[in-house]
């Protein structure tokens, strides 16, 4: 695989690889394309842009449909020299539009069914549709933060300080990062790979669609959302599939898990039973448990499951960074007995937009040494996962950050307190509940349905407890 580094290279692959095929299944319908026509779509939504008049710089939201629409759009922004903010396609209109605020306003891509939502929101359309799409103008009043130099993507991730946040990394070190990761677990043009992560996420994105088209590989986009998986596995030959500890099992079955040569299992802490579990099913295959975070490009380090290891240890160690990347562990420690894992890699973020404090306090310089916030323990050479700094619930390999879900709560009348905190789930491995205090007796029905105009569906509380004073131990 030949080192391709910027857009213009990236499109070229494209344009020359004949091999490479994305398949797209919407509603049980199959549609697949050549990477050629991906270059076309990015090259069509270009002149859209120059034909509306867009100012090139300006940052513009695109919800990431599993689908060839997303991969079109967003290649076409750059192409253009937009700044693409990348978002969860069911995103509630109202914190897209807290969002679009935050980064100071620009363009907005939205769907004919939810365009009419954002015109009551003060929203404008830009000219005609193109398909389906129709690019909205942010309401006036809005300064943008700043202007974006070409071939910069930014991926939002809610701040623990309740300010949804957006980290700015340059496609470049995307693909770099891509590249980095297929190189280790050995991706290439004979794979057929399932790509049913969110697009939005970085993992989805790079680790997934990037790495797969860097390679000229086939490419099964799947939104299980909308598609049954079990019964569209049936129509493809895939070598090579991609999950969450939390969702892996649930998603694929035991038996079609036998027959890939590939698992990637990332987003979150592997436990040792799921590790074993895994094994026991796909004898033949190659099992990867992946680190990273968006900061750092994503993918960090890569380690290959053995039962020997994980029955010594009984749990899963952090493993082989990637080429060119250097993990340490900082001086701080807790209790003693662990320590910050520390990276500094070539695919290190620019920054979080708008947020120079929040940057220097994960970066020492740009692109310096990343401070992750976990915490490892070190065993025979070995790293090991041993807790977070910051507060943060994993749900799912989703990050939700208990301040951010508090901010929302406090607006609502009458409470004059919340505590979010994380309880254990079997499946999700955390879910996140809520202590409230309030003036009077709140119906948590409507608060959760209310918030459920704010909040994406994963950050509700599962469980609401109306207290006096918080339990003395919920803070520890």
């Amino acid at each position: 695989m030949a080192d391709i580094l910027d857009l213009d290279g990236f499109l070229d692959h494209l344009e020359g690889n004949s091999y490479g095929r994305l398949y797209d299944i919407w509603s049980g319908e199959v549609s697949g394309v050549g990477f050629p026509s991906l270059a076309g779509a990015a090259g069509e939504w270009q002149r859209h842009f120059r034909k509306l008049n867009v100012e090139s710089g300006m940052p513009v939201l695109i919800p990431m449909r599993i689908g060839l629409s997303s991969v079109g759009i967003l290649l076409g922004a750059l192409q253009y020299g937009l700044f693409p903010v990348l978002v969860k396609p069911t995103t509630p209109v109202n914190l897209m539009c807290e969002i679009v605020e935050n980064i100071g306003g620009g363009f907005l891509i939205a769907t004919s069914a939810t365009t009419p939502v954002f015109l009551e929101r003060g929203y404008s359309a830009l000219g005609d549709g193109f398909g389906d799409f129709h690019v909205l103008l942010a309401p006036a009043g809005y300064t943008p933060l700043e202007m974006h130099p070409p071939g910069l993507v930014g991926i939002p991730s809610s701040g623990s300080t309740g300010t949804p946040k957006v980290i700015i990394q340059p496609f470049s070190n995307l693909l770099r990062n891509a590249s980095m990761h297929a190189a280790a677990v050995r991706l290439d043009a004979s794979d057929t790979v399932v790509l049913n992560l969110p697009l939005n996420y970085s993992y989805g994105l790079v680790a997934g669609l990037l790495a797969t088209l860097l390679v000229g590989a086939k490419g099964v986009l799947l939104d299980q959302q909308r598609v049954d998986i079990r019964r569209a596995l049936d129509a493809f030959d895939a070598t090579t599939c991609m999950g969450t500890p939390s969702n892996v099992l649930v998603n694929f079955p035991v038996d079609y898990l036998g027959k890939v040569k590939r698992l990637m299992v990332g987003g979150d802490v592997m436990r040792p039973r799921l590790a074993s579990s895994l094994l026991d099913a796909m004898k033949d295959a190659e099992i990867f448990a992946t680190y990273g975070l968006t900061e750092a490009g994503p993918r960090v380090a890569t380690w290959r499951l053995e039962a020997e290891r994980i029955l010594h240890y009984r749990a899963i160690p952090l493993g082989v960074p990637l080429a060119n990347v250097r993990l340490s562990l900082g001086e701080n420690n807790r209790d003693g007995t662990c320590q910050e894992l520390l990276i500094d890699t070539p695919t290190v973020m620019h920054g979080y937009l708008g947020d120079e404090a929040g940057t220097r306090a994960v970066l020492e310089r740009p692109a310096g040494t990343l401070r992750t916030g976990d915490m490892f323990e070190e065993r025979d050479g070995l790293l090991f996962f041993a807790g977070r700094l910051k507060r943060v619930i994993v749900r799912g390999g989703e990050n939700i950050y208990p301040a951010f879900v508090e901010g929302v709560v406090m607006r609502f009348p009458d409470i004059e307190d919340v505590w979010v905190t994380g309880e254990a789930h079997e499946g999700l491995g955390q879910v996140p509940i809520a202590y409230l205090i309030a003036r009077k007796l709140i119906d948590v029905r409507v608060l959760a349905r209310e918030l459920r105009r704010y909040l994406p569906s994963s950050h509700i509380p599962t469980k609401w407890e109306q207290v006096r004073v918080f339990p003395v131990n919920i803070r520890k």
